[in-house]
Order: structure tokens, then C-alpha cells, then sequence
């Protein structure tokens, strides 16, 4: 059997979002591991220099990181880390806002699928119509696609090969840590949709309104250029930098 957690990433000042995560996974009958979060607007300045590229992800997103996205990459990237120091053979992954839409029993099959490359399987909505699902890897209720532009990191199924993938890329945080599109196209990890076969997604993140996001929502003003010329510069940008990084 193999080796594996269910993790949940929750801020010390969200007791909340706590209860709320508790209830959810007492109803599935689940037990987690909470893995305290990075509160991206307690760091330094001192601190932002180490593990942060504003220059580059500027000219990669057009802006800077809120404080808070650079907090949830590091909350993420303790995760990851944690399946590396905890010599696990992967983990469920958990934002503390989400609400499960079938049963997660249905689902903990993933962590039995040996796969030979690093792999992330996503199990929040999706943002594109996919494909044929994988007859390889679905089973009779859950339907599993080749991922394309679901951008969500709020649940997931990670192998250990995908987390030293990331935590390797991710040496200094330069882009959303959920780009996901992005990492697969440059072959960081392999990345799917799980689905019910009903087309409901495993889980949702809860509405705004009901449970408020902890990123906060002072946007940094964007620095990126409109104009069709710009837009080719950042996409030639972005080739040659992730390119420059893979090497």
C-alpha cells in the first residue's frame, strides 16, 4: 500500500474557515493533518528577497504578487515538502474553503495509481471542455482528462515526483503557484481533471460572499502594457525565461 496524508493548508487567524474544513471532512468521515499557512503579509522585505522574483514576475503576469498569492505558494510548497520530509508517496492537498460535490471515497483510489512521472491530479472545476476521459486511469463513477487551463489550487491528489518537481521549480516563487497550464506545457509535472462522471467537479471553493478569501484584495497596480506588440513580447519573454530555467 502506498504511503500517503490528506493535508489542509489553514492560517493560524482563520479558526472559521477551521470549523468549516472540520465539518466538511467529519461528513466524509476523513481525518486531515492541518499544515499551518504562510501569512504572506507578516513577511519582510528582507524575507520577500529570498523567495521571491518580483522582476521577472512582472514581466511574466504583467504585475506583481499580492502578498497573499506569495503566502499561498509558500503554504503550498510546505506541503510539498512535507510529503518529501514525511517520505510519502503523495498527498491529498486541501484549501481549508472548499465543499466536497461526491463522495471523496470515491476518489482515494488516486493515491493507488503508480504512474512512472510526476503527477498532479486536480479535483476542482474545470475552466475548459476537455477531452475523452482516460479509460486507464477512470473508473466506473469518476472520469479522469489530460488537464488543459483548470487553474485552481484549492484540492488536489500530488505523487512525490511531481512534489520535488515543484519545490525544485519554485526555488524562488515567480508566478501564481497554481499555473498549472503553464507547468505542464514545460513539462514540470503531469496534470489532470478528475470529474464524477455526472460532469460534477470533486470539490468547489465556497462563494466569496460566505466565506471570505484570506488573500487580500488590494491589487498591486498592473505594470503590463496593452497592445498587440506587448503581447507578443511577453509570450516570446515567457518562452526564453521558462526555457532559461529548465536548462
Amino acid at each position: 500500500m502506498p504511503k500517503t496524508s490528506m493535508f489542509v493548508i489553514n492560517l493560524d487567524r482563520s479558526n472559521d474557515r477551521l470549523e468549516h474544513i472540520k465539518k466538511k471532512f467529519n461528513e466524509q468521515k476523513i481525518t486531515f493533518q492541518r499544515v499551518p499557512a504562510v501569512d504572506g503579509t507578516l513577511l519582510s522585505e528582507k524575507k520577500l528577497s529570498k523567495i521571491y522574483d518580483k522582476e521577472h514576475c512582472i514581466k511574466l503576469i504583467g504585475r506583481e504578487l499580492l502578498a497573499g498569492e506569495i503566502g499561498c505558494a509558500l503554504s503550498h510548497l510546505k506541503a510539498w515538502q512535507n510529503i518529501i520530509d514525511s517520505k510519502l508517496d503523495g498527498a491529498f492537498i486541501f484549501e481549508d474553503d472548499i465543499v466536497f460535490n461526491t463522495t471523496f471515497a470515491e476518489v482515494q483510489y488516486l493515491q493507488n495509481i503508480h504512474s512512472n512521472h510526476a503527477s498532479l491530479f486536480l479535483l476542482s472545476p474545470a475552466s475548459e471542455k476537455l477531452s475523452k476521459p482516460l479509460k486507464s486511469l477512470s473508473t466506473d463513477n469518476i472520469q479522469i482528462y489530460h488537464s488543459k487551463k483548470t487553474a485552481l489550487g484549492c484540492g488536489y491528489y500530488i505523487n512525490r515526483q511531481a512534489a520535488k518537481n515543484l519545490i525544485s521549480y519554485f526555488n524562488l516563487i515567480h508566478h501564481p503557484i497554481d499555473w498549472w497550464s503553464k507547468l505542464r506545457r514545460r513539462n514540470i509535472i503531469h496534470t489532470y481533471l478528475v470529474q464524477h462522471i455526472s460532469q460534477k467537479s470533486i470539490i468547489s471553493p465556497l462563494p466569496e460572499k460566505k466565506l471570505p478569501s484570506t488573500i487580500q484584495h488590494n491589487p498591486i497596480p498592473s505594470k503590463k502594457k496593452k497592445g498587440f506588440y506587448n503581447s507578443i513580447r511577453r509570450k516570446i519573454y515567457n518562452y526564453f525565461y521558462f526555457k532559461k530555467r529548465l536548462k
